[in-house]
């Protein structure tokens, strides 16, 4: 999660992989894509995380 949070702090792209856990406790590999969305004066409005089940 360290790389996603620094995604985050600093306002760049980047993709993440990590390990889930289901509600029955089992793990899952999984990718995190991240990134901000600024404004047009460059300023973070949000910022968008989209994760994909590797273990498909």
């Amino acid at each position: 999660m360290a790389g996603f949070k620094k995604t985050l702090k600093e306002g760049i792209r980047g993709e993440h992989e990590t390990v889930h856990m289901r509600k029955d406790g089992s793990r899952f590999p999984v990718s995190i894509f991240s990134t901000s969305i600024r404004n047009s004066q460059g300023e973070i409005n949000a910022h968008l995380g989209l994760l994909k089940n590797l273990d498909k």
